[in-house]
C-alpha cells in the first residue's frame, strides 16, 4: 500500500469550511428534559439566505468544524484524513459579498485514530517545521443564491498556490444561546504536486495528483 500520497494530500486543506447545527424542536420525552440549561433557549428554524445573518465579524465555532482530506489510492478506494480547524475569522457583508473575507489556519497534524500508518503523515508533512497550514481569501464571488467561490492563498509547508473554495450555505439563523450563526459546506480540490516533490509521491499506477478537500464549519457573529 502506498501511504505517502494521502496523508500528505490531507495536510493541505486550510480551510474554511462548514456544518451548522440543526436543532429539532421534537417534543420532550421521558429521556429529554422539558427545559434548556440556563442562558439557552431553542432558537427559530435557520434559513438559507445569507441576508438573515447581520453584518460583522464571526469566528469559528471549533465545536463544529472539520476539514476532510479525500486521496484516490491506487485507483481501488479514497483514503481519508480529518484535520482540524484552529482558528478562523470570516468578516460577512451579505450586502457586499464582493467585501467578504475568510482566514483559516488549520492543524497540520491530522486526527489517524484508530489507524496506524505505517509511514506517519506528521512526518511527510514535515509539521515540527510546518506546524499549521492556512488559507487566506483574496475575493469572493457569489455564484448563487446561497452559494460562492471564495479564492484565496493556501499555504502548506512554506509553500503558497491561489485556490478556489466552492462554498455553500448549510443554515443561517441563531445558536441556542441567542448569537447569530452561520454554517457553510465547501470543497476544494488541490495538486499534491503544487506542494510537494515527486520524489515524495508514489506515482503507482491509478494514483491521483488531485486531493478533494471537504470542508465543514460553522461561525458565531463576535
Amino acid at each position: 500500500m502506498k501511504n505517502s500520497l494521502f496523508p500528505l494530500g490531507a495536510a493541505l486543506a486550510a480551510g474554511l469550511f462548514a456544518t451548522v447545527a440543526v436543532y429539532a424542536q421534537t417534543p420532550p420525552g421521558p429521556s429529554m428534559p422539558s427545559a434548556m440549561p440556563p442562558g439557552m433557549k431553542m432558537p427559530p428554524p435557520p434559513t438559507k439566505n445569507p441576508a438573515d445573518g447581520p453584518a460583522g465579524a464571526y469566528n469559528i465555532d471549533l465545536d463544529h468544524q472539520a476539514v476532510i482530506a479525500r486521496v484516490l489510492h491506487g485507483g481501488l478506494s479514497y483514503s481519508v484524513l480529518r484535520f482540524g480547524v484552529t482558528k478562523a475569522v470570516l468578516n460577512w457583508d451579505p450586502a457586499n459579498p464582493a467585501a467578504m473575507s475568510l482566514s483559516a489556519t488549520v492543524d497540520a497534524k491530522p486526527h489517524t485514530d484508530p489507524i496506524v500508518y505505517r509511514i506517519k503523515p506528521e512526518q511527510i508533512l514535515n509539521v515540527a517545521q510546518f506546524p499549521e497550514a492556512s488559507f487566506v481569501s483574496t475575493a469572493v464571488r457569489q455564484t448563487g443564491p446561497a452559494s460562492a467561490d471564495v479564492e484565496g492563498n493556501l499555504t502548506v509547508m512554506g509553500i503558497t498556490k491561489p485556490e478556489v473554495i466552492h462554498v455553500q450555505i448549510v443554515g443561517v439563523g441563531k445558536s441556542v444561546f441567542g448569537h447569530p450563526s452561520m454554517g457553510f459546506t465547501g470543497r476544494m480540490d488541490v495538486k499534491l504536486s503544487d506542494f510537494i516533490t515527486k520524489g515524495m509521491l508514489s506515482g503507482g499506477a491509478g494514483e491521483s495528483d488531485i486531493c478533494r478537500l471537504e470542508l465543514e464549519a460553522e461561525f458565531n457573529k463576535a
